[in-house]
């Protein structure tokens, strides 16, 4: 993992020997990021000699299940900072620890929702949506994208209904070649606001259950991938394409339709765009 031979200063931070444990205990980089979650890592270097020795010790609780929350973020947050430390090596991405907290943060929200979708079912068994209509005068486009890693195709679903709960059109389409997952789901919002601005539809709201692009959007901070900031700007811009136009987070189980379209697009390829009136087509 680490080569002698060549220069063995910290890539991350240029002053010491790159070791595994100045990568995870030392590093400043590091450091801040487990700061960020709450990790005591002066604690894990006074009693582990070595990284390999520190990360077997997660395993070694009898009671994972139990202390899920302690066992998550160092999983996760090792896994980024060696993600991290490749980006800066490879791509030339500059480091922002807050960044990277924040999305960590996002992966083990979206764990526990995942964990926790038993408490949104009814008695009979039927998932609850809390799907909700817009405001009177105003269209709200349900999207998703569906990625498969194997082979970068992705499809893209839009759902479009109003505030009488009633679906007016659909669309879906088909893509090769994207570079992940967090890179279809910038094309659909895109693909969402161009749709809308072609329609003229003066108040709109895009719901997603893509967290760090819906937050990009809506912040000053960046928390995509380097590689999808100019997606992120591109959005942006045309937001003044709108009376109104506003981006809303939504868990996949409250975003079911515009999830079957997008997977469909993708595993069948034909685009779709039908704008029939589709009378409650619960999402």
């Amino acid at each position: 993992m680490f080569d002698n031979t060549q220069d063995s200063s910290s890539s991350m931070c240029g002053r010491y020997e790159e070791t595994k444990e100045h990568l995870f205990f030392d590093c400043t980089h590091a450091r801040e990021v487990w700061s960020g979650l709450n990790v005591n890592i002066d604690l894990a270097r006074n009693n582990n000699n070595a990284v390999p020795e520190w990360m077997i010790s997660w395993f070694s609780s009898t009671q994972i299940d139990e202390d899920e929350k302690r066992f998550l973020p160092l999983l996760i947050g090792a896994w980024v900072i060696w993600k991290d430390r490749c980006e800066l090596i490879f791509q030339g991405v500059t480091l922002n620890s807050t960044t990277y907290v924040h999305k960590i943060h996002y992966h083990l929200t979206s764990h526990m929702h995942v964990e926790n979708n038993s408490l949104n079912i009814d008695v009979n068994g039927a998932k609850i949506s809390k799907w909700k209509p817009p405001l009177e005068g105003v269209i709200k486009l349900n999207i998703y994208a569906s990625y498969d890693h194997d082979t970068n195709e992705f499809g893209t679903g839009i759902v479009m209904r109003n505030h009488t709960d009633n679906c007016l059109g659909i669309k879906g389409t088909y893509g090769n070649g994207a570079l992940g997952a967090e890179s279809g789901e910038c094309m659909d919002v895109r693909e969402a606001s161009h749709w809308a601005r072609r329609l003229q539809l003066p108040n709109i709201q895009i719901e997603a259950d893509a967290k760090l692009v819906i937050q990009s959007i809506n912040s000053q901070s960046l928390l995509v991938q380097w590689e999808n900031r100019n997606f992120i700007k591109e959005i942006k811009h045309l937001i003044s394409s709108f009376i109104s136009c506003s981006f809303v987070y939504v868990s996949r189980d409250d975003n079911q339709v515009a999830n079957a379209i997008a997977r469909s697009s993708r595993e069948t390829s034909p685009a779709c765009e039908s704008y029939e009136n589709f009378f409650s087509c619960h999402l």
